[in-house]
């Protein structure tokens, strides 16, 4: 008889934390909950790619796109930051783009949002699309994508010859 019954107990309170994850999302979208919270992201009107060509993978993405990140339960402003540039410090500039959001001054002197919740929408600065490839991908490292229109520049296979040797002026021998 016993049997049954942790079975049917754990099934319960399976049900029962989904449907509060339910209930919670739900509340996210409510505007008294999280005031200045975007539900959507604004059209763009452009490309990720600055010649409007076809997008790439590893390439930074145009500085006149609109980026947003749908925010993750535990994340903080700092923690975008980070995951994005690499760099926790940055955050300032995510709360100066979210103006629409309530904002509150710490002991220290620092600003920061009240509240994120799970679900709203962020503007990412367009400074930081240096760090976002043209498919959205975060580098999440300070050392930001390469931008589009540099390609590193290689000597021609035509014009080494075997065995040259690099010279210290920086030429070729």
């Amino acid at each position: 008889m016993l049997g049954w019954i942790i079975p049917f107990g754990i099934g319960v309170y399976v049900i029962a934390r989904g449907i509060r994850a339910l209930r919670e999302y739900k509340e996210v979208r409510d505007p008294k909950i999280c005031p200045g919270a975007l539900l959507t992201c604004p059209p763009n009107a452009g490309t990720p790619n600055p010649e409007g060509k076809q997008i790439e993978h590893g390439r930074a993405s145009s500085l006149d796109y609109q980026w947003c990140h749908v925010v993750k339960a535990g994340e903080s402003a700092g923690s975008i930051a980070l995951a994005v540039t690499g760099d926790a410090e940055r955050y300032r500039e995510l709360v100066a783009t979210n103006k629409a959001k309530p904002t509150a001054i710490s002991s220290t002197g620092e600003i920061n949002f009240v509240a994120l919740c799970v679900g709203e929408r962020l503007l990412i600065p367009k400074s930081w699309n240096l760090w976002i490839d043209q498919y959205g991908k975060p580098r999440g490292s300070r050392v930001a994508y390469p931008p589009f229109d540099v390609m590193p520049s290689y000597p021609s296979p035509t014009t080494l010859t075997l065995g040259a040797i690099p010279t210290k002026e920086g030429g070729w021998s």
